[in-house]
């Protein structure tokens, strides 16, 4: 520990200081993910994403350098009485971090689909991989500078890793090892050892003038480390791979396996996920928004459908192939010039308009939901000659039904276009990305007649509550 406590203090508030801004770093990665990896194109868009990422990495390397290089000189005052040292800051090394961050964009989501997860799963986990190197990155800045520092300051011994408070057992047992000796004639944890970070690791360093003395709360973890060691059986190598499973199933770390077993840790989880989801849900909604507020030209039928409505219906797994309540509203959405794609089912957004489609749109007139009129009969003629009744000429519809002899339906869209007239209505399922005449449909598919119910939707305002949760801009 720190030989005074001014200098326990201006540790601790810097490496408060490096995880705010690496939490801060870590939120505009996850936009540069969004807006420049296409899950479409993953090869062609890695590039675009490589360089992107490098140059973010670059701007908060260096932030978190310069933070760490204004807390050195107080900290050395705090601990010797003169803070005058100055050393050069170390420089960011582009080539080393593009080899370490290269295969966590497009290769891991590639690897990832390859053991035979679902586009959406390889995403998520890509993702989720590649913030914690990216927060990892960020924060070398600081110790980068911190042992630099260490190495050319006469008075320095060398520099220990410091912990958040609440480590988990693998950061305990390095903060256990003391310090990197500048020395070499000094025993102590080897700087490569030493170096040793795992994704979203919260420690820091701290440069140590004078004998390293372990706090209680270390001592403790030093205690926990032999006794783990010492249970081992006659012969077994004291390794990270043996050693560390005994110090997370026996003492108290962030990761131990009763911590995470508890009530609370399980809620903790959940509460997590569940303010992630939340976070992405507003990210979602704000770019949307955005989007809906400043369309662009309106579709035709074939800019809106052929699969651009549901560009992951086939290779994306069965999310994609049963999320025909998403694809409907993403389609009129695209029909009227906003670039949009429907998400694949399993959000809670999407289970709400399976069980009642017209939640996805308000009546501008009424503010309410839209009313679905039955059309069902027992024949499929008199269903045709209902629906030809209430569509009119460059109207738009959504038909949904159910299919025969079974619990579950479908929903597609009604379309009555000014070509032949206005006499023809075709099929669109924007799900499939295909489209037929209504009598084609009607009698080339297993439709319930009597289930048949439908209403119009082109003069009906988005639900921008819901929508997020059914569709996102389009990646191209």
């Amino acid at each position: 520990m720190a030989q005074t406590s001014n200098g326990a203090l201006l540790t601790d508030k810097h490496r408060r200081a490096q995880v705010r801004l690496a939490i801060t770093a870590d939120s505009q990665a996850r936009r540069i993910w969004d807006a420049t990896l296409d899950p479409n194109n993953l090869r062609a868009s890695q590039p675009i994403w490589k360089n992107a990422v490098l140059q973010l990495l670059q701007t908060w390397w260096r932030i978190s350098a310069q933070t760490a290089n204004e807390y050195l000189p107080r900290f050395r005052e705090a601990e010797t009485g003169d803070g005058g040292f100055q050393t050069a800051m170390p420089r960011f090394d582009r080539a080393s971090m593009a080899q370490r961050i290269d295969w966590t964009g497009a290769t891991n989501v590639l690897w990832h689909l390859a053991r035979g997860e679902t586009q959406e799963a390889a995403w998520a986990a890509a993702r989720s991989l590649f913030l914690g190197v990216f927060h990892e990155a960020v924060l070398t800045g600081g110790r980068t500078t911190i042992e630099h520092w260490a190495q050319q300051d006469s008075r320095a011994i060398g520099w220990r890793r410091v912990s958040d408070g609440d480590p988990c057992a693998f950061c305990a047992m390095l903060v256990t090892r003391g310090p990197v000796y500048t020395s070499k004639d000094k025993a102590g944890l080897s700087a490569k050892t030493g170096k040793k970070y795992h994704a979203h690791c919260g420690c820091t360093v701290e440069v140590v003038y004078g004998d390293w003395k372990p706090t209680e709360r270390e001592q403790r973890w030093i205690d926990d480390y032999y006794r783990a060691a010492e249970s081992l059986p006659k012969g077994t190598p004291r390794t990270q791979e043996t050693v560390l499973p005994l110090m997370r199933r026996d003492a108290d770390f962030r990761d131990s396996v009763a911590r995470r077993n508890t009530a609370s840790a399980k809620a903790s989880r959940r509460a997590a996920v569940a303010a992630r989801k939340a976070k992405e849900f507003q990210e979602r909604k704000q770019a949307l928004n955005a989007t809906i507020d400043n369309p662009g030209k309106p579709m035709s039928i074939s800019k809106a459908d052929q699969s651009h409505a549901n560009p992951k219906f086939d290779g994306h797994g069965w999310r994609y192939r049963n999320n025909c309540q998403s694809c409907v509203p993403a389609y009129e959405m695209r029909r009227r010039g906003v670039n949009v794609q429907a998400r694949g089912f399993g959000s809670d957004e999407s289970k709400q308009v399976m069980n009642d489609n017209t939640l996805a749109w308000t009546n501008p007139r009424t503010g309410r939901k839209p009313t679905r009129h039955n059309v069902g009969h027992d024949t499929f003629d008199r269903v045709q000659a209902r629906i030809g009744k209430r569509i009119r000429p460059g109207e738009r519809y959504a038909m949904s039904f159910s299919w025969q002899d079974q619990d579950v339906g479908h929903i597609v869209v009604l379309e009555r276009p000014w070509t032949n007239h206005g006499k023809t209505i075709i099929v669109v399922d924007p799900q499939a990305g295909t489209r037929q005449t209504l009598k084609q449909y009607l009698y080339r598919y297993q439709v319930d007649p009597r289930s048949v119910g439908v209403y119009r939707i082109d003069n009906l305002e988005l639900n921008r509550d819901i929508a997020p949760g059914l569709m996102e801009v389009a990646k191209q």
